[in-house]
C-alpha cells in the first residue's frame, strides 16, 4: 500500500517558467488484473465482463458491433506517478483505456481500436482514507485535481512525457476527480468507478460514455453503483489508495 514514507527515483527533471518539476521514472503504484466490471442492463439483470462495463443494451444484441467490446467504460489499468513541483509532493493518477472509432462511421467499417489515458494531479493528502471507510457504505469522493486531462491514442512507456507536453505551468485545473467506493474489509471486496467532472460545468470525462438517467449523469452520486461499477478485491484498492489516521472527506447524494 502506499505511504506518507513511501521513497521513490525522480528523473526527467526540467525547469518551465521558474518552476522546478520532477517525475517518477516508474509508477510508484499499479492497480491492474482481476478486475470485472458491472452493469445493469435494461432488461434488469446484471451482466459482468473482464475489465468491461458493457452497454446497457448488450443483451438485446445478437451480433454486437466492434464498439460495444469497448463497452460504455474499460478499465486496463491505473498507474500512480510521484510528481514534484516547487517542492510539494503531488501524484499523478492515470487511468488507460480502450477506445476506438470506425473510418467508416455509416456502414460500419473499418474498426480502428487504441489505447486513451486520462490522468489527475492531486494532493495525496486530499485523497480518501482507506482506514475509516465503514463496510458495504457507499462513498463519492470529490478531489480537486491541479491538473487533468484526456490523452488519446497513447503508449504505456511514454505516458509521462506524453502529460508533460500536456501541462500547463503554473499547474491549474477546474476539474474533480470523482472516486466511488464502495469496500468489504472482511471480505476483500471492492467496488469502484473513477472519472473526472468540472467544478461548475456539466460534461463527465475519463469514461467512454457517460451514464444518463432523467437526463442528468448519475456520476458524482451514490446511485451510480445501481448501475454500474468495477469490482476488485479490497487489498489491490489498497495499493492506490493511502491509509492515513485522518478525516475523511466525502461528498454525494
Amino acid at each position: 500500500m502506499l505511504v506518507t514514507t513511501l521513497c521513490f527515483t525522480l528523473s526527467a527533471q526540467m525547469e518551465r517558467k521558474n518552476s522546478e518539476i520532477s517525475f517518477s521514472k516508474e509508477p510508484i503504484a499499479i492497480l491492474e488484473k482481476e478486475i470485472v466490471g458491472w452493469v445493469k442492463t435494461n432488461d434488469g439483470q446484471w451482466k459482468s465482463a473482464e475489465n468491461t462495463i458493457l452497454n446497457k443494451d448488450h443483451e438485446r444484441k445478437s451480433e454486437p458491433e466492434r464498439h460495444d467490446e469497448v463497452g460504455q467504460d474499460n478499465f486496463v489499468r491505473m498507474h500512480v506517478y510521484d510528481m514534484l513541483v516547487d517542492g510539494q509532493r503531488l501524484w499523478i493518477y492515470v487511468k488507460f483505456f480502450k477506445n476506438g472509432k470506425y473510418k467508416y462511421e455509416q456502414r460500419r467499417k473499418g474498426w480502428k481500436e487504441r489505447l486513451d489515458a486520462y490522468y489527475f494531479i492531486v494532493n495525496p493528502l486530499d485523497m480518501p482514507d482507506l482506514h475509516g471507510l465503514a463496510n458495504n457504505e457507499t462513498y463519492v469522493f470529490q478531489i480537486p485535481t491541479k491538473g487533468a486531462g484526456n490523452l488519446k491514442n497513447i503508449k504505456k512507456k511514454n505516458i509521462i512525457e506524453r502529460i508533460e507536453r500536456s501541462l500547463s505551468i503554473p499547474l491549474q485545473s477546474e476539474r474533480l476527480m470523482l472516486i466511488h467506493l464502495r469496500v468489504n474489509k472482511q471480505s476483500n471486496k471492492a467496488q469502484f468507478q473513477i472519472a473526472s467532472i468540472h467544478k461548475v460545468f456539466s460534461g463527465t470525462q475519463g469514461i467512454v460514455k457517460d451514464l444518463i438517467i432523467d437526463d442528468s449523469s448519475v456520476y458524482g452520486k451514490k446511485a451510480l453503483f445501481e448501475y454500474l461499477y468495477f469490482e476488485t478485491t479490497f487489498l489491490k484498492i489498497l495499493n492506490i489508495l493511502p491509509m492515513k489516521h485522518r478525516p475523511n472527506k466525502q461528498n454525494g447524494d
